[in-house]
């Protein structure tokens, strides 16, 4: 029973970060850019008055920090997933897919990510 218990719940988090196709990687890229230009500063938390192509993810918070841009679209306790855009300054060779954070690229320069905390 706590096999099959622990197999739904790594499916649900697995789960929890919305695909997304090339035409909406493209736009969430330009929005997100847009978005680090508009407003530089590091940890700078958004809470409103986010681009309709990050709103509509339905993220539970948005936040920037030195590597980039954070949206997170599942948080549970001090783990998070989500789409991670990263600032141009940072050399993309440096996000790993082992560490934590971790972060796939799934194109248009835009990153799934995951903090396991």
């Amino acid at each position: 029973m706590k096999r099959y218990l622990y197999t739904i719940s790594l499916f649900v988090l697995v789960n929890c970060v919305p695909s997304l196709n090339e035409k909406e990687r493209i736009q969430l890229y330009e929005a997100g850019i847009h978005l680090m230009h508009n407003h530089p500063q590091s940890k700078l938390r958004y809470a409103t008055g986010l681009p309709p192509e990050i709103k509509d993810l339905g993220p539970s918070r948005v936040y920037l920090r030195d590597e980039g841009l954070y949206i997170v679209t599942f948080s549970f306790f001090v783990e998070e997933h989500g789409f991670f855009i990263p600032r141009a300054k940072n050399n993309e060779n440096n996000l790993s897919e082992h560490g934590d954070p971790s972060y796939k690229h799934i194109g248009n320069g835009v990153y799934r990510f995951r903090i396991k905390g």
